[in-house]
């Protein structure tokens, strides 16, 4: 793949002999769509242009930090046409998740300029995203960025963006669009090979996909912070990354039960930590995404619902508000279970029938409390479980699937079972209250 950023004079030597190297005449078909087609997604506040000297006779620009303009196109090369003049700064550009940084400076205006050029893609979907930063070199007068066209070679713009499928989706796919400041780590232990990293508060990794459930798949160590996470543009949860010892391809967050369809997630650094980690960086190494159509259901949705004991005093402290569809972890929001300090304290569902489940995930209590949820069962079986059934008891019965969590969720596991039954048990290992926000069960 070959790179190339407009050489002009405020640039280091080293990076106009690159410039130099890389002005190679373009090869094949080119196909040019303008700033206003609609295979271009932007955000932010951006202004027209009306000139004859642009491309089409408009274009777009905005000196608003944190505006973006998205192009998906299917081709193997793709060049971003803009204004060159003193008033116009830095972008940062990202094509399939590798990032560059662009300056459109230039000591006198030129129009319909090449300010971006990548050549010998792939030939197949790609998605180059570009924001603005509001920063100027050191010549500049202003920050302005201008989108007046691209020229797409071998190809086209793609309406409507790309969007992942059922299965893996790795960082560098054209699915996926970011902002801020990522860097790459290229790991042997990453899915795929690689994977990205951020740490600047606002940095985000989105991802559009298909389907009915998402799993966020990211390296954690004693240097991992705190993210957030948007399903739709919605706030979905906060989630403290850090953990030790270091684990690489863990499943940090899971959504299942969505509606089928088309969603968003966003990961968000929030460039915070909790006081036992030495750093903030939030990973993206891959998603997997779950399949469209009513295979995804959550079986427990509905379902009769027990446990040891009850809370005195809060209603909704009831075993039923582990399965009454609402992931919300905070207490007081009114839908998280609470037990007494109990001995071994369980939670049990009975589906009615026997199933087959595939995967459980845990939902933890947020507000407070969480590591209350470091060291349980889970069990799955046929046979119903005993009031006074105990990890030891249960975890070589006959018949019984059994799995033993050390980690609490933060704020949801998923767990893989592959396991027939019709009663499902999470049970702590020692005395404690045992508190579930939700608890969801899919084939």
């Amino acid at each position: 793949m070959k790179i190339r950023a407009l050489c002009n004079c405020s640039l280091l030597p080293v990076a106009i002999a690159l410039c130099a190297s890389l002005s190679q005449a373009q090869t094949g078909a080119t196909a040019r769509i303008e700033e206003t087609d609609k295979s271009i997604a932007y955000s932010g506040n951006w202004y027209t242009n009306g000139s004859s000297l642009n491309s089409g006779g408009t274009a777009a620009l905005t000196n608003a930090p944190g505006a973006t303009a998205v192009v998906s196109f299917t081709g193997t090369g793709i060049t971003w046409i803009g204004v060159l003049d003193p008033y116009s700064g830095m972008a940062t550009v990202y094509l399939d998740g590798t990032r560059n940084t662009v300056d459109t400076y230039g000591n006198s205006t030129l129009y319909q300029r090449p300010l971006f050029t990548v050549r010998g893609l792939a030939n197949g979907p790609h998605t180059l995203s570009i924001e603005v930063t509001h920063m100027r070199d050191a010549n500049g007068l202003g920050s302005w960025v201008w989108i007046d066209a691209f020229d797409i070679e071998n190809g086209s713009g793609v309406t409507g963006g790309i969007t992942a499928t059922a299965g893996r989706t790795e960082q560098n796919s054209p699915a996926l669009t970011y902002t801020g400041v990522w860097f790459p780590n290229i790991s042997a232990m990453h899915s795929g090979g690689s994977a990205v990293l951020a740490t600047d508060a606002g940095s985000r990794a989105t991802i559009t996909f298909n389907g009915t459930g998402i799993t966020w798949i990211a390296y954690r160590d004693q240097f991992s912070g705190i993210a957030r996470v948007y399903l739709d543009g919605a706030l979905e949860a906060t989630v403290d990354t850090y953990l030790s010892p270091a684990q690489a391809q863990a499943a940090t967050y899971v959504i299942n039960g969505l509606a089928s369809g088309t969603h968003t997630l966003t990961i968000e650094a929030t460039g915070t930590h909790n006081p036992g980690s030495g750093g903030s960086w939030i990973w993206v190494d891959a998603f997997d995404v779950g399949p469209v159509g009513s295979g995804a259901s959550n079986l427990a949705q509905g379902k009769t619902a027990t446990q040891s004991s009850t809370f005195p005093g809060y209603a909704s402290a009831a075993a039923g508000s582990a399965v009454d569809g609402n992931t919300d972890g905070r207490f007081f929001d009114g839908s998280v279970t609470a037990t007494n300090l109990d001995t071994n304290a369980w939670w049990q569902v009975d589906l009615g029938a026997s199933a087959a489940i595939g995967s459980i995930v845990i939902w933890n209590r947020v507000d407070c409390c969480g590591p209350r949820l470091n060291d349980y069962w889970v069990f799955v079986s046929d046979t119903p479980f005993g009031a006074f059934d105990t990890p030891f008891t249960l975890q070589n019965r006959a018949g019984t699937w059994s799995s033993h969590q050390t980690n609490a969720p933060n704020p949801s596991t998923s767990i893989r079972a592959g396991a027939q039954g019709r009663y499902v048990r999470v049970q702590l290992t020692g005395t404690n209250y045992l508190s579930l926000a939700e608890v969801q069960l899919f084939p």
